[in-house]
């Protein structure tokens, strides 16, 4: 696993390289991100934070990783100099393409998840995100099969190869 030494050092050289910049934030690793591998994030007009998601930094292989920091490092970028940062923006996608960097939705998730069962017709179901459940009957509180509309019972964690 890569450390936020690491990550910060990979960091400098690729926006010096490829942008002549220097790294003005912190490029961190947060606990917190679950259904996103890595984000720049900025507010009032000002870069914040690149930060890289702990389960991604733990499970991915280490160029896979580094693809998606300097993902994200390109957003920065474009930020800082005064062009379109966003996905899906021409500017921005001819820069990852340019660049070799990979596309947002590259890779799938691997990682700690959790399982499901139907109680009605057994279709088992995984997610990333635990849903709210009875502790006494461990079924879900809000949450139905999409087959037969019955509650789902939660079977406990799973890793996701």
């Amino acid at each position: 696993m890569l450390t936020v030494t690491e990550l910060k050092n990979e960091a400098r050289k690729f926006l010096k390289g490829v942008y002549d910049l220097e790294l003005s934030v912190p490029v961190l690793i947060n606990r917190r991100m679950t259904s996103t591998f890595g984000v720049f994030r900025f507010k009032q007009g000002k870069p914040v934070s690149v930060e890289m998601s702990h389960n991604f930094v733990k499970s991915q292989d280490n160029e896979k990783v580094l693809d998606v920091l300097r993902h994200e490092l390109v957003h920065y970028a474009c930020f800082v100099l005064g062009n379109p940062y966003n996905d899906g923006h021409k500017h921005f996608e001819g820069e990852l393409k340019r660049l070799g960097v990979c596309s947002t939705k590259t890779y799938g998730y691997k990682g700690k998840a959790h399982q499901y069962q139907c109680i009605n017709c057994l279709k088992n179901f995984t997610r990333k995100r635990k849903m709210p459940i009875n502790n006494e009957s461990l079924l879900t509180l809000h949450h139905k099969c999409v087959k037969c509309h019955t509650p789902l019972k939660y079977e406990g964690e799973t890793t996701i190869e």
